[in-house]
């Protein structure tokens, strides 16, 4: 993706210099007048793993941590689904091969090692036992606030979907009302920890340009090119951005 040049490297260091000097990062000086840059939110400025720009290849060492991280969390996920070793590490090495980190990478990928990690705090959360239930809670609570920050706040609501869905149904399996009442519970404070970096995007998309990007249409809209072959060899044709269209990730 050409924006990993143009965005997401050069902000996110933009981010890291600014933490490591002690600066919150609220704001850019170096773009025209100067911009938002945290509520920007695709500088992932709060993003834990962000301060490993400031290293030389920082967006490579980042890359490569994101992937690492979205492995551990999958496999501790599907070890609490009971799943047995061998069957767990090939799903932790499936997701963390899958087609956002082969496709895109960056800041696309930064939310995706927290949709394991809020599952699997979910699977904590309704436990029977009491020691499980508080460090679930906590888990959500923390994934929800980094997930927001996390460069690519729609990624993180599509998580965020599938991860109330996944609870609803460990809620109805469970029977449990209390337990309902502390997923809520600890989704809210996630929410409340992420709060001045959703305070700084509302007033960032107040004056900021969030429609189609300039000569590109519409997904499968008028002059859209839809190449099938596409969908399950992303790379017959081309390079990235060769044809408009979607894929299949399992094909990566």
């Amino acid at each position: 993706d050409p924006s990993i040049g143009s965005v997401f490297q050069p902000l996110g260091r933009k981010a890291a210099e600014q933490l490591l000097r002690g600066k919150l990062p609220w704001w850019n000086s170096d773009q025209g007048i100067g911009a938002p840059l945290a509520g920007a939110m695709s500088p992932g400025a709060f993003y834990p793993l962000i301060l490993l720009e400031a290293l030389l290849n920082g967006q490579t060492v980042l890359d490569v941590a994101v992937q690492i991280f979205a492995g551990v969390f999958t496999l501790l996920l599907a070890r609490r689904l009971r799943l047995g070793l061998l069957a767990a590490t090939f799903a932790a090495v499936l997701f963390e091969a899958n087609g956002p980190f082969a496709w895109l990478s960056a800041g696309w990928s930064y939310p995706l090692p927290l949709l394991p990690l809020l599952l699997y705090g979910v699977e904590l959360a309704v436990s029977a036992v009491a020691r499980e239930r508080i460090t679930g809670t906590l888990i959500i609570a923390v994934a929800i606030a980094i997930s927001i920050g996390a460069a690519m706040i729609e990624v993180a609501y599509l998580d965020g979907v599938l991860a109330a869905a996944w609870a609803l149904l460990r809620i109805a399996q469970t029977r449990n009302a209390r337990r309902f009442v502390r997923l809520v519970a600890s989704s809210m404070l996630g929410i409340m920890l992420a709060a001045p970096l959703l305070v700084a995007f509302a007033d960032f998309v107040q004056v900021a340009y969030v429609g189609v990007h300039a000569g590109q249409s519409e997904v499968f809209g008028p002059g859209t090119i839809v190449v099938l072959a596409q969908i399950v060899l992303p790379y017959v044709l081309g390079p990235i951005f060769y044809h408009d269209g979607g894929y299949a990730g399992i094909a990566l």
